[in-house]
C-alpha cells in the first residue's frame, strides 16, 4: 500500500494505492480513513490507528489534560538493524532491542463527538514534547474500557541530523494481538539509511506493480 499525504486533512482526503494480489493490480483505494479497517493489520487496527493517530481529526472533541514525565519508546536504533525472527515477540516486540527513557510528554484527550459513529469512544495520546511525536496513546470503546495501546519507536539519524518515527504498534488489549508497521528491516533497506537509498519512483503505483511477487 503507498499513500500520498495531504497537509490539509479537514479539506482533502489522501489518496491511497493497493496492490491487489488477487488480481495483479494496483488500483486506488477506497475510504482508508477513521475507523475503516487497515486489511494489512489482519483486522487489528483500523486506519486512523496508524502511528497512533492519523487522518482527519474531525470526528473527535479534543482537550489538553497537561503535562507529565513518561518512560517512551526513544533512541530505538537497533530495531532498523535487527532481523524480524529477532525483533517480534509473541506478544510484544523484543525488550532487549525496544529502548525505553523517561520524557516529558502533553497529555492529550480525544472524546468522540455526538452523534459520530466510531468504534473508539475516547482516545488519549502523551506527545512527546521534544518530538511532537504521539508516542503513546491508549484507546477506549463506548463503555469506557480500555482496549487498544499505542507505542510509537523513535529513532536518531545523525545524517539528518534529527530523531524520526522508525515504526509504530497497535495492541489488541482484548485479543493479545499486536501489529507493527513501518519497520524498514528488510532486504534491501536493512541497517541502512534509507533516506539515501528510496528513490522518488518508489512511490509511484506503477513501480509497486511493476516490483510485485505473486
Amino acid at each position: 500500500m503507498i499513500t500520498w499525504h495531504t497537509a490539509n486533512v479537514e479539506a482533502n482526503s489522501d489518496i491511497t494505492w493497493e496492490l491487489l494480489n488477487g488480481q495483479g493490480r494496483v488500483r486506488k483505494a477506497p475510504d482508508e480513513q477513521y475507523d475503516n479497517p487497515n486489511p494489512y493489520s489482519n483486522g487489528i487496527s483500523n486506519f486512523d490507528e496508524s502511528s497512533a493517530f492519523y487522518g482527519n481529526p474531525s470526528q473527535y472533541d479534543w482537550n489538553y489534560i497537561g503535562k507529565q514525565e513518561l518512560y517512551v519508546p526513544y533512541h530505538c536504533n537497533a530495531v532498523p538493524f535487527t532481523t524480524p525472527d529477532v525483533l517480534f515477540q509473541s506478544k510484544f516486540m523484543n525488550p532487549d532491542i525496544v529502548r525505553w527513557e523517561k520524557h516529558r510528554v502533553w497529555v492529550v484527550e480525544a472524546t468522540l463527538h455526538p452523534g459520530i459513529r466510531n468504534v473508539l469512544s475516547k482516545r488519549r495520546f502523551y506527545i512527546d514534547e521534544d518530538t511532537w511525536f504521539i508516542v503513546l496513546g491508549e484507546s477506549y470503546d463506548g463503555g469506557g474500557n480500555m482496549v487498544k495501546a499505542n507505542n510509537l519507536l523513535l529513532r536518531s539519524v545523525p545524517a539528518l541530523p534529527g530523531t524520526i518515527q522508525t515504526c509504530s504498534t497497535v495492541f489488541n488489549l482484548q485479543t493479545g494481538d499486536y501489529v507493527c508497521a513501518g519497520t524498514f528491516n528488510q532486504p534491501p533497506f536493512s541497517g541502512k539509511e534509507t533516506f539515501d537509498i528510496i528513490p522518488q519512483s518508489f512511490f509511484d503505483p506503477e513501480q509497486m506493480s511493476a516490483n510485485a511477487s505473486f
